[in-house]
């Protein structure tokens, strides 16, 4: 049967639908039941109306069968109070049509293909230019725009490509239900207002039943923006088409129960390149040609009634590769070559306070290959740094530091003198770390820090000028005075190497001191929560110039204004002369033979005046003294000097019959170490004659009212 126009519709208005130019291969009408059945319907023109499904609707006894449906040129408009929907299907078929008493419309095996699809629901709408829907089979959307808007909350999304597999009947019911969704080349801007106050009233979040068992977002282009009072700060993901990295990411099984406002997803994927954050201040941290993958489950989102969101959820492994932040102090340039993380929960509420955080997370760990940090003055290089929250422990392979210029290029660099210092360690350990004070009050508590084989050099060129005006505290001042708070019960140095090496002003020539095999236990050292009697205390060991045992005690009071250090310093069994490579380019000096037996200071410090004594036994001790650092050179005048040294100055041996006197007033631009040397030679050159301090010591105690 040939039909010029056909028109269907149910008593609820449900559906209506005119055809025309229609062939019906069979049709079947009951005037009893008031139902009809039709076996094979075709149309060139048509136009489909599908309104809400009402709530409630008086009892019908009719019922509509369509089977083997084909259509072309369809108008489709769907509208209820919550949605519209139109587009101009070019093709259209269905395997049934069913309207039963009583019940909804329902469609199976539907299949279209389109174009100038819109859907407009609320804040939202989707247009897409052509598509091709099967039920519950693979269907494609293409060149489609999605934009959500709202009063803090907005979405726009392009995406050229979209397959995925609808449940139809769902979708009529207004659940939107698909499944294995795999958008291509999306690109996605979201944009988060910030606002202190609300312009309208408050209704609440409302969500749209959704499920969807899989989505998979091949090579993402996502944009997020927030804005606040103080600027915005931004989130992109841009994928570099050029990158041999896969950049996909995947959901598993989402769900959006309007009923309980809530978004649940069981499985969270997310892997590639091109991620960058920046913030309102400028700072900025990118990963442009490295690798980032997340990895999580359980998450869920519940809206709330004042528009804000809880959620919550399990990241159970994040990895970063090749990590650049930028805009650091001095331009630097931060470079982390992989980092991980695993075993993370985390919630809107646990992500804002760092002792929730860390109860809900009792045995996350972070781990990172190494990495380097580099600006104008520095550069910064360490290896295989991890940190454990069950131990509360922080490790770090070995670290190395080095000034950004050559040691030649720093020198010229300065106009001043200034110490060009380089360091490399082994292992580092911090155990015991308060990581939660640490985050919450930035003070950082731990019980103890090794060091492992350290390797210090310093290097200085005296020739330039110094430059006055600065002090060089001692140290119990120096941490008091250091800006962050922190606390180390013990810090431990074992295995060290320091080597100081100085260009003289007279001689042009460079003396150097090495201290070998150095073991140092520095405690506690702390700048907070002082006590009047709280000390620092140093204890010591090394070998000076890789070959001469050295001892040393140091006790520094933190309350005291003056920093008052009481100093023990022992040293045995030495060849003297092998200190001729430092005195004879910084002091003129060279000891032609001297054997150490003991060496004992005790001194009493602090930041203007050393004073105390030195017990040391020596014999064959002889000298010379040579012209600007040249051993070589002899002069009438170098050979008067080491014959009146040698004659008449210095004692050439000690057994316990003479105790030197340390005097010495300290140079307060000058460092600690400065400082301990001076004094040391002070004990020196009174034990062996060069020097007599016993007249200064006497007129400073007169002078302070010191005794003993």
């Amino acid at each position: 049967m040939e039909v010029e126009e056909v028109i269907v519709y149910d008593p609820t208005k449900t559906l209506s639908a005119t055809a025309k130019n229609v062939v019906i291969n069979e049709l079947y009408y009951n005037d009893s039941t008031k139902s009809i059945s039709i076996d094979g319907l075709e149309w060139e023109h048509g136009l489909v109306k599908l309104g809400a499904f009402p709530k409630s609707s008086p009892s019908s006894r009719s019922s509509i069968l369509i089977k083997n449906i084909a259509g072309n040129n369809t108008i489709v408009q769907i509208e209820d109070s919550v949605q519209t929907i139109s587009t101009l299907v070019s093709s259209i078929s269905a395997d049934e049509l069913r309207k039963k008493q009583n019940e909804k419309t329902v469609i199976t095996g539907l299949k279209a293909a389109g174009n100038n699809f819109s859907l407009q629901r609320k804040t939202l709408t989707i247009e897409a230019e052509n598509f091709t829907v099967n039920d519950k089979e693979n269907s494609l959307f293409t060149n489609t725009c999605i934009e959500q808007t709202g009063e803090s909350l907005s979405l726009i999304a392009a995406i050229p490509s979209a397959d995925f597999v609808p449940d139809i009947q769902q979708i009529m019911k207004g659940h939107y239900h698909f499944d294995e969704t795999t958008l291509t080349d999306p690109f996605i801007h979201i944009l988060n207002k910030h606002e202190t106050k609300r312009t309208r009233e408050q209704t609440g979040i409302k969500l749209t039943d959704f499920y969807g068992s899989g989505l998979t977002l091949k090579n993402p282009t996502l944009f997020i923006e927030r804005q606040d009072s103080k600027g915005s700060s931004f989130i992109k993901w841009n994928n570099d088409k050029q990158s041999q990295i896969k950049n996909e990411w995947h959901f598993k099984n989402i769900n959006s129960i309007r009923n309980e406002n809530k978004i649940s997803l069981s499985e969270l994927g997310m892997s590639g390149p091109g991620f960058s954050y920046s913030d309102s201040k400028g700072k900025k941290f990118a990963i442009t040609r490295g690798e980032l993958h997340i990895n999580a489950e359980n998450i869920s989102f519940h809206a709330q009634d004042d528009n804000t969101w809880k959620w919550m959820g399990n990241v159970t492994q994040v990895i970063v590769k090749n990590l650049s932040h930028f805009n650091i102090r001095h331009k630097g340039e931060l470079s982390i070559n992989d980092a991980s993380a695993s075993n993370i929960s985390l919630s809107s509420a646990s992500i804002k306070n760092i002792h929730a955080f860390l109860k809900n997370n009792p045995i996350f760990t972070i781990n990172n290959s190494g990495g380097n940090f580099i600006d104008s003055n520095n550069f910064i290089t360490w290896d295989k740094l991890s940190f454990d929250q069950t131990a509360n422990s922080l490790s770090i392979d070995s670290f190395t530091y080095t000034p950004t210029l050559s040691r030649d290029s720093f020198v010229l660099s300065h106009q001043y003198q200034a110490d060009y210092i380089t360091a490399k360690t082994n292992a580092i350990r911090l155990e015991g770390t308060d990581i939660e004070s640490y985050i919450s009050d930035s003070t950082l508590k731990t019980r103890k820090l090794t060091i492992e084989n350290p390797v210090i050099t310093a290097y200085r060129d005296a020739t330039k000028p110094f430059k006055h005006g600065y002090i060089k505290y001692l140290p119990s001042i120096m941490i008091k005075r250091f800006p962050l708070l922190f606390s180390f019960d013990t810090i431990q140095m074992n295995g060290a190497t320091i080597t100081y090496s100085q260009v003289d002003k007279k001689t042009e020539k460079t003396g150097t001191i090495p201290l070998t095999h150095l073991n140092a236990t520095l405690f506690p050292v702390r700048n907070y929560n002082l006590q009047t009697n709280d000390s620092l205390e140093l204890h010591a060991s090394a070998l000076i110039m890789g070959k001469a045992p050295m001892q040393l005690i140091a006790k520094e009071s933190y309350e005291d204004s003056l920093a008052g250090i009481h100093i023990l310093l022992s040293a045995n069994a030495a060849d003297l002369t092998i200190l001729n490579p430092a005195l004879i380019p910084l002091v003129s000096a060279k000891l032609k033979s001297g054997w150490l037996d003991t060496l004992n200071m005790d001194v009493k410090a602090d930041e203007y005046t050393a004073y105390g004594e030195m017990k040391m036994n020596y014999k064959n001790l002889k000298i010379s003294i040579v012209k600007k650092g040249d051993p070589n050179a002899k002069t009438f005048l170098t050979r008067l000097g080491n014959f009146a040294a040698n004659t008449f100055l210095l004692r050439h041996k000690n057994k316990d019959k003479h105790t030197g006197t340390v005097y010495f007033e300290r140079l307060r631009e000058r460092s600690f170490f400065n400082y301990l040397v001076k004094m040391t030679i002070s004990g020196i050159t009174s034990a062996t004659g060069l020097k007599n301090n016993t007249k200064k010591l006497r007129q400073y105690k007169n002078r302070t009212g010191r005794k003993g």
